[in-house]
């Protein structure tokens, strides 16, 4: 069985690898040590996007090689790495049934600069209606691998431009999700938008201990 560790519990793992009783590996000074470092000036809060948050992890990753974890086959070291896209918005236009539907009236969540979509591009087409909870039904239709025209109810006018906040910090897809507030179902339609993306780079790190009987298996701590 594999068991894999993430930087959160450096001390549990320690047990696992080393087999030593608890009481030589979690001890004050060892908890103390772990979390000075993590905690210190240096560190400046472990900011994502900072310099600061790749000494963290270069010192999570030094103490799992100290304790003999193995990194992943398919990462960089113990660095487990991925790209992040936050969309500016340069600008969208839409026309439904032949009518200019204002541009505030439309949020479009993509990772990709350039999308246009009409009534032929094969996005399913769901509905937020009167008396939902508008977050919660829309954060179903986010970060999924599909593409959705969202037809939200103008009942929801005052809050639906807050919608935009699904478009921060999204990963790389090729699928995109369409919100467009209107009192009707609609039938045909053309909708464009543009974006200026910013990528950032992140990542987990993480430690691999093997197990000797179930190796196709793995236990996530």
């Amino acid at each position: 069985m594999k068991k894999i560790s993430f930087s959160g519990l450096l001390l549990t793992v320690a047990l696992f690898s080393s087999g030593q009783d608890i009481n030589t590996i979690i001890n004050p000074r060892e908890v103390e040590r772990i979390e000075k470092t993590l905690s210190s000036n240096e560190m400046q809060g472990r900011n994502a996007f900072t310099p600061a948050i790749n000494k963290a992890a270069d010192f999570i990753a030094a103490e799992f090689k100290a304790i003999g974890l193995q990194p992943l086959k398919n990462g960089n070291g113990y660095r487990q790495e991925f790209t992040i896209v936050t969309p500016k918005f340069v600008n969208t236009s839409a026309t439904v049934d032949d009518k200019t539907v204002d541009n505030k009236n439309v949020v479009v969540v993509s990772a990709q600069a350039n999308v246009k979509i009409t009534d032929q591009s094969g996005f399913e087409k769901v509905y937020i209606k009167p008396g939902a909870n508008l977050f919660q039904e829309a954060y179903k239709y986010v970060g999924k691998d599909h593409n959705y025209l969202v037809v939200v109810d103008t009942s929801f006018s005052k809050n639906f431009v807050r919608l935009s906040g699904f478009k921060r910090n999204l990963f790389v897809t090729p699928y995109t999700t369409v919100f467009l507030l209107s009192a009707t179902d609609p039938k045909q339609y053309t909708i464009s938008a543009t974006h200026e993306l910013i990528e950032s780079k992140l990542a987990n790190v993480v430690g691999m201990l093997p197990g000797k009987s179930k190796s196709a298996e793995m236990v996530v701590f």
